[in-house]
């Protein structure tokens, strides 16, 4: 795995795929809550198949499993941490490839992130297109927003304090994909897992959620939104709510799977996905008309 340093010069590890040396697009990309870098292998290899002169980078967040500062893992002091190193792994990795055209894909959590990047980025960051696949737009159908507000505070007095990620998911045994497992089993298994996040952690995460709705309007570039109809954390209404306020003028693709859940990326129907989105990234030529 490969790193760069960030804004503060800490490592940021990340993987890549694709045409590194000479590309003509280059995608930079961010993986979920409990994630890591390699949830993008399949996604990344079918749009790199696809698309010769694509360079694909996914980047491993702060404050996760692959923070390589190791008790950072589970714990962030800001929101804004993420938004400097997706600004700064931007300007970084396209150094080589100064022309290319630049494109932020997001799932769920990252997804939320580069949402709130793009629309607090300076001129000084070029993001040409976004991909958001499941974007979590609000926590109100699952957690009222007194308890919101009274996590956040219990955050600001104690921010350090960790909560078991058994704890956080003890009440949620949901479906979060096709495949009828628990899903809080299978990601202790992974390389990645964090045991605890810290109330700060938690708290940046429903920070940028709850300012999701506000996000939608200030949206103007080219934009791929994918969800699923089964997905608990996204009901159908809510993103097509968010989407009816996105401006006029902004150019809009949305891909609906009915039978999809959460986790696209290992989604029974995730080769269809990549293709929809390969296709997106870098459309087929068109056939003139005989």
């Amino acid at each position: 795995m490969d790193t760069l340093p960030s804004f503060d010069t800490t490592p940021l590890p990340y993987q890549s795929w694709g045409n590194l040396s000479s590309p003509n697009q280059v995608i930079i990309a961010l993986h979920g809550f409990c994630g890591a870098s390699a949830d993008f292998t399949n996604w990344a290899n079918i749009c790199t198949q696809q698309n010769p002169n694509l360079a694909i980078y996914a980047l491993n967040l702060r404050g996760q499993g692959f923070d390589p500062v190791v008790n950072r893992r589970g714990d962030i002091p800001t929101h804004h941490d993420w938004l400097r190193d997706l600004w700064h792994a931007t300007k970084t990795l396209k150094i080589k490839p100064p022309h290319a055209e630049c494109i932020w894909a997001g799932e769920s959590l990252g997804a939320i992130i580069a949402c709130h990047a793009l629309t607090h980025a300076t001129h000084h960051v070029r993001c040409d297109r976004l991909i958001l696949l499941s974007p979590v737009i609000s926590l109100d159908h699952l957690v009222p927003q007194w308890m919101q507000s009274l996590a956040t505070c219990i955050a600001k007095i104690q921010p350090e304090r960790r909560i078991p990620l058994s704890l956080i998911a003890s009440n949620q045994n949901l479906q979060v994909s096709h495949h009828p497992t628990n899903h809080a089993s299978q990601s202790a298994t992974n390389a990645w897992h964090v045991d605890s996040f810290s109330l700060r952690f938690l708290a940046a995460v429903q920070r940028l959620i709850s300012q999701m709705p506000s996000l939608s309007h200030q949206i103007s570039i080219p934009l791929l939104v994918v969800n699923g109809g089964q997905d608990f954390f996204l009901p159908v209404e809510t993103i097509e709510s968010w989407l009816a306020h996105l401006p006029e003028t902004t150019p809009l693709t949305h891909h609906y799977f009915s039978e999809s859940y959460h986790l696209l990326l290992y989604d029974h129907r995730a080769d269809t996905i990549a293709q929809c989105c390969a296709d997106w990234i870098s459309p087929p030529p068109q056939v003139p008309e005989m």
